[in-house]
């Protein structure tokens, strides 16, 4: 899959938080404090069916769109290009860029702790 740009991404959002098939009526509805044309909306869904993220099934003279990729896999891919674009895959540069930033608190601190703990507790089985 492609990369989507950051107008697309709001458009998958608005999808994944519906919860259902969508038309593009609800996607402009839900979209409406953006003040995007109707047309633009139409573009970036046409963008996202091309790019594989939507489905797209046309029943008449409306199209219902789908996603093709749940939020929890997308965030995944993209974390996964992002750490090896930015990190070179190093889970420790990424993290140490966080905290040198004086962005993680010990309670994620601990957090992290306990989730690597239970990584290293799994590759032991």
């Amino acid at each position: 899959m492609r990369q989507i740009s950051n107008a697309e991404m709001e458009v998958m959002l608005a999808v994944w938080n519906m919860g259902r098939t969508v038309t593009s009526a609800d996607v402009i509805a839900c979209l409406d404090r953006k003040d995007w044309k109707k047309t633009s909306v139409l573009t970036f869904l046409s963008r996202l069916v091309d790019k594989g993220y939507l489905s797209c099934q046309k029943e008449g003279r409306v199209n219902y769109y789908a996603p093709r990729i749940t939020y929890e896999e997308f965030s995944k891919k993209e974390g996964r290009m992002m750490l090896k674009k930015l990190y070179h895959n190093s889970v420790k540069m990424f993290v140490s860029t966080l905290y040198d930033g004086k962005e993680l608190d010990m309670e994620e601190i601990e957090e992290l702790k306990t989730y690597l703990d239970s990584l290293e507790k799994g590759r032991r089985k």
